[in-house]
């Protein structure tokens, strides 16, 4: 899906996307995440960003990304049109490929193929 940049949203705020002190055994990254879901089945928000045709993000009049995201956290049946801050995509997300995307929210595909 070309008019779309995803990311996986981390559930709770940290300091790093790194292994950390409070997170020693699960980085989120792209690596870790890839290996979670395919050996533990990890089932993670993702956020699909909306891309104009030049592959540049679209932003509404307020500065915010428009994008498709849960409006609940954690429910993957309630995807919903909506826009996304770029501090939070830069400090909650890892952007991720649409392949891992479609592994890690297969209902956000439902949501954007219906």
């Amino acid at each position: 899906m070309k008019e779309f940049r995803f990311y996986a949203d981390m559930p709770e705020s940290r300091r790093s996307k790194a292994a950390c002190k409070a997170n020693p055994f699960f980085p989120w990254t792209v690596a870790a995440l890839r290996a979670r879901a395919e050996n533990h089945g990890l089932k993670v928000d993702v956020i699909a960003i909306h891309l104009q045709d030049d592959g540049r993000p679209l932003y509404t009049g307020s500065g915010n990304i428009e994008a498709v995201a849960v409006a609940i956290e954690g429910n993957h049946s309630s995807y919903c049109t909506t826009s996304a801050s770029p501090d939070y995509l830069a400090k909650r997300c890892t952007r991720i490929p649409e392949e891992l995307a479609r592994t890690l929210s297969p209902s956000l595909f439902a949501y954007l193929e219906s």
